[in-house]
C-alpha cells in the first residue's frame, strides 16, 4: 500500500511497504541532485521518464528544459494523482491504453536522434515487475523504430526511384472498387504462405485444400509453392531491393497470378505481365503520384515486414479466418527459408571450390541470425537462430493480436517462437475449417476489371511536374534559411521535411539535433542533386 506523508521540508513524499520512494527530508532537493547526476549539461529534445514518484522530477525537467518533449510513465495511478503534473504525455496502469500503444503514439522515429531515458531508482526497486515491463516494452519500441530508421536510411532513395519508375512502366491495375472480393462475399479462409522451413510440413495439406482457401504467397515462398504445383491466388510484395524482384522472376509465364504491391516496391513487375493490385503505404511520394494521376489504391499501414502487410491486407478484404503458415520468425539452424528458394539458388550459382554454398550459408547465418538457441527441452535438440529484426517482427504480431477479435488469426505448424494472442492450429483443424466453407467459391482476381494508367507521355509529364515542384520547394526553403539563419524556417515546410527525411536521413537527424547553416545547405544540396538526376533520367523516357 502506498502512503503519502509530509517531509520535514513540508513537501509530500511517498512510501510503499517499507520502502521510501522520496526523501523524508527534502524530496525536491533530492530530485534536483539526481537530475544533476543524470543529465549534467545535456540538452535532449525528448525525455522519457520512467517511474516518477510524485512529480518532482517532471517539474524539474520542465524547469530546466521548457521546450523538451517529456513522456512520463507513472508506476501507479496514485503517484500520478499526487504529482500535480498534467502536461505533455503521461501513462499510468489502468489509464485505458496499453503501454506499447502509448509509446508508439507519443514517441516519433525522429525523436531517437536526441532522446534520453531516465528511471527513478526507488520506483524500480519498489515495483520491479512494472519497471521490468516498462523497460522491456520501451526497448521493443525503440528497437522497432531503430529498424525503421535503418531501413529508411538504406532504402529511402530507392523507394522514391521505384515509385516513379513503377508508375511510368505499369500500364494498368486491378481496380479496387471492382475487385470481386469484399467483406460481404469473401467466404473462404485466407492462408498467407510465408517462407519459413515449417511451410514444408504443410504443402500437401494446402494442395488438398487449394479450392477451399484463398492462398496469398509472400515472394520468398513462391519457388517452393510453384515447385509443388501450388499456384497462389495472389502475391504480395513490398520490399524495394534486388532480392524481392529476383523472387518474382518465377512468375514469368504465369501471367494470371495477380501481384499486390505499392509503387515503392522493387521495380520490374511489368516485365512479367502479371496484373497489379495497387497498394499504398501512404508515404508522401506514393500518395502524390496516386492522387495526381487519378489512380486508386488500397491503403494499408506501413510495415517493416511483408508478412505484416499481408496480414493487414487480409484483414482489410475479409472477415473470415486468416491462417499464417511458414511464419517461423527464426532460422532452422543455418537454414533461413523453405527449399527451393531464391537465396539458395543464388548461393549455389556463386559457390566455388574454396567457398562452397554450405559455407556461405553458415556465414550468412552468423551475420543475419547471430543468436543461437538450443531447444533440447522443446524439440529433441533442435537448434534455432534469432536476430533483433526477427524478434521485432514477432513483437509486432503479438501487439497486433491485441487489437483483433478472437478467432480471426491463426498460425499453422508454429515454430519455437511463440506469438502470444495468436492461436496455434493443427492441420486437422485447418482441414475442418476449410471444409465448412466448401460450398463457396473463392474470387478470381485476374478476371477483374482493370483501371488503366494515363498514357506513358502523360505519366512522364506528371512525374516531371512533381519533381519540378519539389525542387522549387527546396529552392524556396534554401533561400529562407540563408536569410533567417533559423531551424524554424527549415521545419516550417512539411513537404521539404519529408523529402529530406527520405533522401538523406542521417544528415536530416543531425540537423534536427544541431542546426547550422552549412549543414542545412549541404543537406538541401544533396537532396536537390538526387531529384535533378532522377528528373533527367525521366526526361529521356
Amino acid at each position: 500500500m502506498i502512503k503519502i506523508l509530509t517531509s520535514r521540508s513540508g513537501r509530500i513524499y511517498s512510501v510503499l511497504g517499507n520502502r521510501q520512494l522520496n526523501s523524508a527530508y527534502d524530496p525536491e532537493k533530492e530530485a534536483i541532485r539526481f537530475l544533476d547526476r543524470q543529465m549534467g549539461t545535456k540538452n535532449p529534445s525528448t525525455v522519457i521518464l520512467l517511474g516518477p514518484a510524485l512529480g518532482y522530477l517532471n517539474r524539474e525537467i520542465k524547469k530546466r528544459l521548457p521546450e523538451v518533449k517529456l513522456i512520463s510513465v507513472f508506476y501507479s495511478k496514485l503517484f500520478y494523482r499526487y504529482s500535480g503534473f498534467y502536461d505533455d504525455y503521461y501513462w499510468y496502469p489502468g489509464i485505458g491504453e496499453n503501454l506499447s500503444s502509448f509509446f508508439f503514439r507519443t514517441i516519433e522515429e525522429t525523436d531517437l536522434s536526441d532522446l534520453m531515458v531516465i528511471e527513478w531508482p526507488p520506483s524500480a526497486a519498489a515495483l520491479p515487475e512494472i519497471s521490468h515491463k516498462a523497460n522491456q516494452t520501451l526497448q521493443g519500441v525503440l528497437e522497432e523504430y531503430n529498424g525503421n530508421l535503418l531501413t529508411t536510411s538504406v532504402f529511402g532513395k530507392k523507394w522514391i526511384k521505384n515509385t516513379f519508375f513503377n508508375f511510368l512502366f505499369t500500364g494498368s491495375f486491378l481496380a479496387p472498387e471492382h475487385v470481386s472480393f469484399s467483406k460481404h462475399n469473401f467466404s473462404v479462409p485466407i492462408l498467407v504462405a510465408a517462407s519459413g522451413v515449417s511451410l514444408l510440413k504443410t504443402l500437401k495439406l494446402i494442395e488438398s485444400l487449394k479450392d477451399n482457401l484463398f492462398l496469398i504467397a509472400l515472394p520468398s515462398s513462391l519457388r517452393a509453392l510453384i515447385s509443388e504445383g501450388l499456384q497462389p491466388d495472389l502475391v504480395i510484395t513490398t520490399d524495394a531491393g534486388y532480392y524481392a524482384s529476383y523472387h518474382l522472376q518465377v512468375l514469368k509465364g504465369k501471367a494470371n497470378i495477380p501481384v499486390a504491391m505499392p509503387f515503392s516496391a522493387a521495380r520490374g513487375i511489368w516485365r512479367t505481365e502479371n496484373p497489379v493490385f495497387l497498394l499504398s503505404q501512404s508515404t508522401f511520394f506514393e500518395e502524390t503520384i496516386i492522387k495526381t494521376s487519378g489512380l486508386e489504391a488500397l491503403r494499408l499501414p506501413a510495415n517493416g515486414t511483408v508478412s505484416g502487410t499481408a496480414l493487414e491486407f487480409s484483414l482489410a478484404i475479409s472477415e473470415n479466418p486468416i491462417i499464417l503458415a511458414g511464419l517461423d520468425l527464426c532460422w532452422d539452424d543455418i537454414v533461413s527459408h523453405i527449399s527451393p528458394n531464391s537465396f539458395e539458388l543464388l548461393l549455389r550459382e556463386r559457390e566455388y571450390k574454396t567457398a562452397p554454398a554450405y559455407t556461405k550459408m553458415f556465414e550468412r547465418a552468423l551475420s543475419f541470425a547471430p543468436y543461437r538457441e538450443n531447444l533440447n527441452s522443446l524439440d529433441s535438440g533442435k537448434i534455432i537462430r534469432l536476430s533483433r529484426t526477427l524478434r521485432t517482427y514477432a513483437e509486432w504480431f503479438c501487439r497486433k493480436s491485441l487489437t483483433l477479435p478472437a478467432g480471426r488469426v491463426f498460425r499453422l505448424e508454429p515454430s519455437a517462437v511463440q506469438l502470444e494472442g495468436i492461436k496455434n492450429i493443427t492441420g486437422d483443424e485447418l482441414f475442418s475449417m476449410c471444409r465448412r466453407n466448401g460450398g463457396f467459391k473463392k474470387p478470381e482476381l485476374h478476371n477483374d476489371i482493370r483501371q488503366n494508367s494515363p498514357p506513358l507521355s502523360v505519366r512522364r509529364d506528371v512525374s516531371l511536374k512533381i519533381l519540378s515542384f519539389w525542387l522549387d520547394r527546396l529552392e524556396a526553403v534554401s533561400g529562407k534559411i540563408e536569410r533567417d539563419n533559423s531551424l524554424d524556417t527549415f521545419t516550417s515546410d512539411p513537404l521539404v521535411m519529408s523529402i529530406l527525411y527520405y533522401i538523406e536521413l542521417s544528415m536530416f537527424l543531425k540537423l534536427k539535433k544541431s542546426f547550422t547553416i552549412d549543414l542545412a545547405r549541404n543537406l538541401i544540396e544533396r537532396a536537390r542533386s538526387f531529384l535533378e538526376t532522377l528528373l533527367t533520367k525521366i526526361e529521356t523516357i
